[in-house]
């Protein structure tokens, strides 16, 4: 079974588009930029924009 799971499976990126968050509609409803999302969810955004991000997600009931 192990071999059959993404190891990126418990990821924010894997979580939110189960959930129905894909790029498009998190960069609409919070107003970021795509490119800034693809960094987060690659892990390359600089960390205290990535904790502002998430902070903001979650207050908006995300779930992340």
């Amino acid at each position: 079974m192990e071999e059959t799971l993404s190891s990126r499976i418990d990821e924010i990126e894997p979580t939110l588009i189960r959930h129905g968050y894909n790029e498009r509609v998190i960069a609409e409803q919070f107003r970021y930029r795509p490119s800034e999302i693809r960094k987060l969810f690659s892990g390359g955004l600089e960390p205290n924009r990535a904790k502002e991000m998430t902070a903001e997600m979650r207050e908006a009931g995300l779930p992340i």
